[in-house]
C-alpha cells in the first residue's frame, strides 16, 4: 500500500513533482470539472477525482455515474457536519480498502477490472 500518497490525499498536501504526463486523477478532473458546478460545495468534484486516482481505477472504471455517486455521499456527509479534513480522512482509508480490493481481485480472478457500476459501490 502506498500511505504516503493515502497521506498526501487525507492533508491535501502534495510533494512536487516533475510530472511528464497528466496522472489518472488529472485527466478525471478535467474530464468531469463540470460536475463541481452541482457539486455541494466547490473543489469537492476534484476531491473525488483525487480518491478515485488514488485508489489506482483506470479512466476506463470511472463514468459520470462513478462521479456523480461520490458527490452525493460527500454531500450527505456534508450535511451531517462533517469537516473537510473529517472528509479526506475517511476518503484516504477508503482508498485503502479499494487498493486492497483492487489487488485481491487480480491475486484471484488475474483481472483487477471492475465496472462503473462496480466501482461507484465499492
Amino acid at each position: 500500500l502506498k500511505l504516503t500518497e493515502n497521506l498526501e490525499f487525507a492533508t491535501g498536501h502534495s510533494r512536487t513533482m516533475a510530472a511528464s504526463s497528466p496522472t489518472v486523477s488529472e485527466k478525471l478532473c478535467v474530464k468531469y470539472a463540470y460536475l463541481d458546478e452541482s457539486a455541494h460545495r466547490s473543489g469537492d468534484a476534484p476531491m473525488v477525482c483525487k480518491f478515485l486516482g488514488t485508489v489506482g481505477f483506470s479512466e476506463k472504471q470511472v463514468d459520470e455515474s462513478v462521479v456523480q455517486l461520490l458527490l452525493r455521499t460527500i454531500k450527505m456527509l456534508r450535511r451531517c457536519d462533517y469537516a473537510r479534513i473529517d472528509l479526506r480522512s475517511i476518503l484516504a482509508h477508503a482508498a485503502t480498502y479499494g487498493r486492497c480490493t483492487l489487488a485481491a481481485m487480480r491475486k484471484r480472478a488475474g483481472r483487477g477490472r471492475m465496472s462503473p457500476a462496480e466501482t461507484g459501490n465499492v
